[in-house]
């Protein structure tokens, strides 16, 4: 994967994303790059929506993945379950992902 995990503070609240970056961007080759945030699926941040944002980056995009379960993955179906059941209570989080510094 090229692109990296990053940790990032939003009042109290840690955040963990991955984010992946397009080599030229990384070269400062160009200026602005269109940019996506990927929304991981039931399962947690794994490597198949950190494969996306990498996907993302090599067609020229900076993409962000989001992780919205705070590191916990699985590849469980009752535990994703759970976990995305858990996620509707957890409003703070969510807003806090999207109004990081990442975006600025």
């Amino acid at each position: 994967m090229c692109g990296n995990t990053t940790r990032s503070r939003s009042g109290t609240i840690g955040n963990t994303h991955f984010l992946a970056i397009p080599f030229n961007a990384r070269a400062k080759e160009a200026g602005k790059k269109p940019a996506v945030v990927v929304i991981h699926e039931w399962w947690g941040l794994n490597d198949f929506a950190k494969g996306k944002a990498d996907g993302f980056a090599k067609q020229g995009y900076i993409a962000l993945a989001v992780d919205l379960y705070r590191g916990k993955v699985t590849d469980n179906p009752d535990t994703a379950h759970q976990l995305a059941r858990g996620m509707p209570n957890d409003r703070a989080l969510l807003a806090a992902c999207l109004r990081d510094p990442v975006f600025a």
